[in-house]
């Protein structure tokens, strides 16, 4: 897996949902062992139960950034969803 290094920027297109998304770590994996490299958020912070069973991921990946971007979307949506219904993520 590469975390980028503090003071190390990531490429433009995962810095750019890193700033979309402040509540997520981006990063992506190396490719190695044959497998092609994968974008990856984490979430910061934890969520119950509730949350998680509602939909809401502590981790998401896709193949490509545009993916990625997608899936952070989807999540902030459901995100919004549960917090209007009185459970924050």
């Amino acid at each position: 897996m590469i975390h980028p290094i503090p003071g190390q920027a990531l490429p433009e297109p995962l810095a750019e949902l890193q700033s979309a998304y402040p509540g997520w770590s981006i990063w992506t994996s190396s490719g190695d062992g044959g497998f092609a490299p994968r974008c990856y958020a984490t979430r910061l912070g934890e969520l119950t139960d509730h949350q998680l069973n509602h939909g809401l991921a502590k981790t998401v990946q896709a193949v490509t950034p545009d993916k990625l971007g997608g899936l952070l979307a989807v999540q902030a949506e459901r995100a919004q969803h549960l917090a209007a219904r009185g459970c924050t993520a």
